[in-house]
């Protein structure tokens, strides 16, 4: 790596992109009764990370999780905004991301400052991850995507971790997230 880190960089490639060319497509979950195939251009792509940096405030010391398979608007956010920032992507191995006990362990063992899943998630590690084990004085920030987190679990999150800022966010496939709410301990009340 350090050779790697020491050569000369070449001038980006000119690839003539545009602005509304296609960047990835996104399969919606078929929630509807039907699988559809959603079209993301490159200008839509960054309009949600630079949003997401800011909003975030995501730097280059913040240690972002990616449990998300590749081929999910979730993990846009988690690779993209953390690259923007220069920051560093923890990808979960499928044997981490599944244990409650060891997801918890983690996070705390290797410092992660931005976590970023699905609500089932979140809730699994209240109920099975043994929060009270660990600290997370790196945790800042703690964001749901889709379906909202029940209160009850969402209060013992931050019971167990009370210094970090919890976000709820919604879109739909086809704009990823498009909304979000800071959830305070009064929200849950």
């Amino acid at each position: 790596w350090s050779e790697s880190l020491q050569a000369p960089c070449s001038s980006p490639l000119d690839t003539h992109l545009i602005a509304n060319d296609l960047a990835y497509i996104l399969h919606t979950s078929g929630s509807t009764g039907t699988f559809n195939s959603v079209m993301i251009t490159h200008r839509a792509t960054l309009t949600g990370v630079h949003c997401a940096y800011g909003t975030y405030q995501v730097t280059a010391e913040d240690s972002v999780s990616s449990h998300a398979p590749f081929h999910t608007p979730l993990s846009i956010g988690h690779i993209f905004t953390t690259i923007i920032a220069a920051g560093t992507v923890r990808l979960l191995s499928a044997a981490v991301s599944v244990i409650a006990r060891d997801l918890a362990k983690f996070i705390a063992a290797v410092r992660i400052s931005i976590w970023y899943s699905v609500k089932s998630i979140l809730t699994n590690l209240v109920l099975y991850g043994r929060l009270e084990q660990h600290t997370y004085k790196d945790l800042t920030s703690i964001l749901s995507a889709g379906a909202v987190t029940p209160n009850r679990y969402l209060h013992q999150l931050m019971v167990h971790i009370p210094d970090a800022g919890y976000y709820g966010g919604y879109g739909q496939t086809e704009t990823n997230v498009c909304t979000y709410y800071r959830v305070s301990p009064i929200d849950i009340e």
